[in-house]
């Protein structure tokens, strides 16, 4: 494997759970022009669909069987989607799932492609952070976001912003980074049935 390509989706359209969001949607489009000229240049690619458990409103639509769905309507071949085996209610454990299939594929470069500038800075952190305490393992990976800077909420740069100050200042150790990264898993298991998105 030459190439792991993670699509990071945002979440579910406002008004229609059975699609994605416009966030997702901008991502999805600059993952898989990627993907198609890695492909064109003759590369094995795998196409990284996180696992996400998270449910909408009315808790029957789950959000990687929507990831699925659009990723393959986007012309992603079946061959090479690759469903992450870990199941994921949040960028902790999404971040979990990307760094053990890394571990196990270590000829690979991986690119996550997420929504936002601010989104990638915490998003990078922390999947940093969970590869290297929870996995031993230093992800080799570039990162990068593909929505133009400033389009999502005045409160959305904010909480990420947060969250990647926080995330960094606990990654200083690992006793403080375990307690950080348990804390963010009991406290996003509150949005496993009726979640929305995230960036907003």
């Amino acid at each position: 494997m030459d190439y792991g390509i993670a699509w990071i989706a945002n979440g579910f359209h406002p008004e229609d759970p059975l699609c994605l969001d416009d966030y997702s949607m901008t991502c999805l489009k600059r993952a898989v022009n990627e993907y198609k000229n890695a492909k064109k240049n003759g590369y094995d690619v795998a196409f990284l669909i996180i696992n996400s458990v998270v449910r909408d409103n009315s808790g029957e639509v789950v959000l990687s069987e929507v990831i699925l769905k659009t990723a393959r309507a986007a012309g992603v071949a079946e061959e090479d989607i690759v469903l992450l085996p870990t199941e994921t209610t949040g960028s902790p454990t999404d971040g979990l799932s990307v760094a053990r299939w890394a571990k196990a594929n270590p000829e690979a470069l991986v690119g996550v492609f997420v929504t936002t500038a601010a989104a990638k800075k915490y998003i990078e952190a922390m999947y940093r952070a969970v590869a290297w305490y929870l996995e031993g393992y230093r992800l080799r990976a570039n990162f990068s976001y593909t929505v133009m800077k400033g389009s999502e909420s005045r409160k959305s740069r904010l909480v990420y912003t947060l969250l990647h100050w926080t995330t960094w200042l606990a990654a200083k150790t690992r006793m403080g980074f375990m307690r950080w990264y348990n804390f963010l898993n009991r406290a996003f298991q509150h949005r496993v049935h009726g979640f929305t998105r995230t960036v907003t």
